[in-house]
């Protein structure tokens, strides 16, 4: 699915978008808000587009275009942002713990696998 990105003086109608988020140039703050098409909105496809229009905005600051389409995310980078999740996740839980060492490594592995499953059947089923 692809979301769009206007300047935030433009508008788009709420019939057919639904607003998700602001994002802004890391180069010269130029703010952006980023529409989802109303029907087809998958929220855990958010942070690839987020990234995705970032990383656009800063290769073509200062020359923004007003009205930006995000290309449709793989499976692959939705798989990659779950995987990032899911660690980063682990990673909070170990520190909390206060492990360390190879304890620590062994927790985060587990703990990894067992959160990207559950993300996985959460948002494919």
């Amino acid at each position: 699915m692809q979301l769009r990105a206007v300047t935030s003086d433009s508008s788009l109608s709420t019939e057919d978008w639904i607003y998700v988020r602001d994002v802004q140039c890391p180069v010269c703050s130029a703010l952006y808000h980023l529409w989802a098409p109303i029907t087809g909105t998958e929220q855990t496809e958010t942070p690839v587009h987020t990234d995705w229009l970032s990383q656009q905005l800063m290769d073509t600051c200062p020359n923004h275009a007003n009205d930006i389409r995000t290309p449709d995310p793989t499976a692959e980078n939705c798989r990659t942002y779950w995987l990032e999740e899911a660690r980063a996740q682990a990673i909070t839980e170990a520190e909390d713990a206060g492990l360390r060492g190879t304890e620590r490594e062994s927790f985060i592995r587990e703990r990894t696998d067992i959160y990207y499953a559950e993300l996985i059947i959460k948002r494919v089923g």
